[in-house]
């Protein structure tokens, strides 16, 4: 109470902004005798970063969501050490609290906040079961890194004047990755399987083409929607490019998994705006032309001998048999490579193998949870807040989550920041959703509570006959 009236006024901030100002200034002076220019331009940048997202922490956000998928560091390889991700979103904790305190911003409540507070909590659980110290501390840092990211994008989007911004922001940066991972297979950054060349962004999580293309994906249902319903003409004109650039990027990673879920993400979308008729069939004709114009990494023939198809059977008995022997808690975080040399291949298989039973039903809990909220908003009947159609981002949404699950059907992504991304949003929109149109019904959401345990288990007896019609 004592500081809340120093805190709300102009003069405050002010104060506090010249103060950054001399900082900066400082840096400069002290730092050209002594540092390199990069690293007094990105001291100087740091410094100035932090007095904006004390300033406003919502553009705290939009940078991290940026630097997520933009990689600087691709660029200027000196700040490969600095974690910008890491240091951006304990900025923006801190600014957000600092408004919190003062009642700048508003604490917003949803089911899907539990669902990740009770996924973050059975991480550190089953790290704590992990062999080492070390396991530990990876474990409650990985656990707090991408708890606090989903809590700051469901707080700080849940308005209208913000939301649509940072979608249409969210669309930019999965433009640029693309831009990024098509740039690299040009000048020969690319990765040589079996004598085929494979695009990929050599940072962060995107060093892998698998892993590059599962990103890639979830911005498609966001530019069909800019090319659809984008007005003006200019922003359909942008995403008909984006959508280009995406599709010729997954194509390069050569992901069968990502192709299957580019083609997810369109059906989708077709059947929202058409009809299931027509997403079927636009299903099969892209299917189609995968199996006509895709490289020879598509082919029948190569999946069955491909070691790498053979392998994802072989982690996914594994995987089977860790759950078998350790069913509550698993075999512990980050501990699956210690019982199977290579990865799970599978974010089911990968969250019951290291967290149990109890793990993997808060992750489907999640990710249910998401696109239930999704579809709750491509099917609301209340008036879309101004300036915000709520309804078309909900599909576009429901697509993209529905394509990311689809490559984390062979990617071991459970506790990765990406796919977590999409999710957060849909959890915002679904907030301000409520703002709208009223409370949250409890007794409604009750029967879906049931579903959860029940898909997760449905979800295990898929792997279990996968493996034994594979083998």
């Amino acid at each position: 109470r004592l500081l809340h009236p120093m805190l709300s006024s102009d003069l405050f901030w002010s104060s506090l902004a010249v103060l950054l100002m001399i900082a900066g200034a400082a840096l400069i002076t002290g730092g050209v005798l002594t540092l390199s220019p990069v690293v007094v331009a990105a001291l100087f940048v740091a410094v100035l970063g932090a007095g904006l997202i004390l300033y406003s922490p919502y553009l705290g956000i939009l940078l991290f969501l940026g630097i997520l998928y933009l990689r600087p560091e691709q660029f200027v390889p000196q700040l490969e050490g600095l974690r910008l991700p890491l240091t951006l979103s304990a900025a923006t904790l801190a600014g957000w609290g600092l408004h919190l305190a003062v009642k700048r911003e508003q604490y917003r409540s949803s089911p899907m906040l539990g669902w990740m507070a009770a996924f973050a909590v059975v991480m550190v659980l089953s790290a704590v079961s992990s062999v080492g110290k070390d396991a530990l501390a990876t474990g409650v840092m990985d656990a707090l890194r991408i708890g606090f990211m989903f809590l700051l994008i469901h707080q700080l989007l849940a308005r209208p004047d913000r939301a649509g911004t940072a979608l249409n922001l969210l669309l930019v940066f999965i433009t640029g990755l693309a831009l990024a991972a098509v740039r690299a297979y040009v000048t020969g950054e690319v990765l040589m399987e079996h004598g085929l060349k494979r695009a990929i962004v050599p940072v962060g999580d995107f060093d892998d083409p698998n892993d590059l293309a599962a990103a890639l994906v979830v911005g498609v249902p966001l530019a069909l929607l800019a090319m659809t319903r984008g007005n003006p003409w200019l922003k359909r004109l942008g995403g008909g490019f984006a959508l280009g650039a995406m599709a010729l990027a997954v194509f390069l990673t050569g992901s069968r998994g990502g192709m299957l879920a580019f083609g997810v993400a369109c059906a989708v979308m077709v059947i929202h705006r058409a009809g299931w008729g027509r997403g079927a069939v636009l299903g099969l004709i892209l299917l189609g032309l995968f199996a006509l114009f895709a490289p020879e990494r598509f082919t029948a023939a190569s999946v069955v001998g491909d070691d790498s198809s053979l392998g994802r059977i072989d982690a996914w008995e594994a995987g089977l048999g860790m759950l078998a022997a350790h069913p509550l808690l698993g075999v512990g975080y980050d501990m699956f490579e210690s019982h199977h040399p290579i990865p799970a291949h599978n974010s089911l298989v990968h969250g019951f193998a290291e967290g149990g039973l109890i793990l993997a039903v808060a992750w489907v809990g999640l990710q249910y949870w998401g696109i239930l909220t999704a579809t709750r908003l491509a099917r609301r009947t209340e008036p879309d807040p101004k300036g915000l159609p709520l309804r078309d981002y909900g599909a576009a949404l429901q697509a993209a989550m529905l394509a990311s699950l689809t490559a984390q059907f062979f990617l071991s992504h459970t506790f990765r920041p990406i796919p977590l991304v999409p999710l957060a949003i849909i959890a915002a929109l679904g907030t301000l959703a409520c703002q709208t149109a009223g409370k949250w019904d409890w007794r409604k959401d009750l029967p879906h509570l049931a579903m959860v345990p029940i898909v997760t288990l449905a979800g295990i007896a898929l792997v279990v006959v996968a493996v034994s019609v594979a083998k």
